[in-house]
This record gives structure tokens, sequence and C-alpha cells, in this order.
């Protein structure tokens, strides 16, 4: 049978009022739970970490191609093809919930949410050309498709990586330590997986 004890009111009111401006309820790290129970205090239930969330959203715009010919829509491409369908962009957002007590910070669970933005061209005379015609179309916009295709294939991989070393990240003394380093791992992974894109 354990035995509880009682803790003087004045530490209780600290507590409680430190418990009040915390993002999660007040926990001890697991060695101040561990020196708790050796000294006969308190027992304090420990957190279980939250599972890691990741959400990729495409935002791609379908450009519309005009033309009556794969010629013509081929040709008009071809002037928009650096100025509208010549950039892929990204953008990651990670959230993240800390876990405080006095001189011991660490994070509890993450959401990364990655977007990629870019555009497609979309030739309209396709639905009734034939198929050579359409084969040619294919073949001609395949850079922007895959580039596109690729872009979304390493965000979503640098959005999980992401996620794995944040949660990984060892307690620190304080909490803008913490925030500093998972800062710093969203750069240093953006940086790894797209490189300059």
């Amino acid at each position: 049978m354990q035995t509880l004890y009682r803790l003087p009111a004045a530490l209780l009111s600290l507590l409680a009022a430190s418990c009040a401006t915390q993002d999660e309820p007040l926990l001890a790290p697991p060695v101040a739970a561990a020196a708790a129970a050796t000294a006969g205090t308190v027992p304090v239930k420990e957190a279980v970490a939250k599972p890691a969330e990741v959400r990729v959203a495409r935002n791609i715009a379908s450009v519309p191609i005009a033309a009556s010919s794969v010629e013509a829509a081929a040709a008009q491409f071809d002037r928009m093809r650096v100025s509208t369908f010549g950039s892929t962009e990204a953008r990651f957002d990670a959230s993240y919930k800390l876990r405080f007590f006095p001189g011991w910070c660490q994070i509890t669970g993450t959401a990364v949410e990655a977007t990629v933005t870019g555009a497609l061209p979309q030739w309209s005379g396709a639905a009734t050309a034939d198929a050579a015609a359409v084969q040619r179309w294919d073949t001609l916009t395949a850079e922007v498709r895959g580039r596109i295709a690729g872009m979304e294939r390493d965000v979503r991989a640098a959005a999980q990586e992401m996620s794995r070393l944040i949660e990984a990240m060892p307690a620190q003394r304080d909490c803008d330590a913490v925030k500093a380093e998972a800062n710093r791992i969203i750069e240093a992974v953006k940086t790894r997986h797209l490189g300059a894109r």
C-alpha cells in the first residue's frame, strides 16, 4: 500500500500557480520523479508522448493553355515555361507542445505541416486531339509534372524527418533552448532535403 504525504500549503499554492501558466499540467521529469519517489513524497504520473503528425498539402494551380493544336499549345507553354511553371516552392510549419518543470523542458508532441506550391499546364485541346498530339503534349510537359512530384516526395520525407528528430530531442534546461534547437533542426532538414530549391 502506497502512502501519500501532504505537502505544505505554501508549496501547493506555488505549484498551482505554476501549472496555470503551462501548456500542459506540471509533471516532474523522469529524474525528478525518481528522486521524489525515493524521498517519500507525492508520486507523480508520467506523461505519455503524443504521436507526431505529418501533413502535406498540395497547392498546385492548373493553368489553362487555350490552343486548338499541339503546336500552338507548345508555343504558348514555352512562353510561360519560366515565368509561370518555372518554380515550385515548399513551406513548413512545425508546432509542438512543451512540458515544463523548473530547470527542465521537453517536447511532448509535434505536428509538421508542409505545403507544396506550383503550377501545371492544362491544354484545353487535349480532350479532342489525336493520340499522337496528346503524347507530344505529355512529353513536352513531363519535366514540370516530374519536378512537382519530386518536390512532393522530398517535402514529405523532410516533414517526416523533422517530426522524428524534434520528437527525439532530449530535455533541456529551459524552453528557449528547446525552441532554438527545434528551429535549427527544421532549417537543417529543409536544406538537406530541398537544397536551394
